[in-house]
């Protein structure tokens, strides 16, 4: 993913010639956005099935 940008932006691509830093930080904050909610749904799914089951 960093490679494809940094290719790009050595090429002066016109997608990544504005602002590449602020497409850069834009795309990683959704990934770790998405990676976030992820992992709270997983671990209020495994919260909520695995309490029943406790004596």
């Amino acid at each position: 993913m960093g490679d494809l940008l940094l290719i790009l932006s050595r090429n002066n691509h016109p997608l990544v010639k504005e602002e590449p830093s602020l497409r850069y930080q834009f795309i990683v904050f959704v990934v770790i956005t998405i990676v976030a909610l992820t992992a709270a749904i997983i671990s209020l799914r495994r919260w909520r099935y695995e309490e029943p089951y406790e004596p």
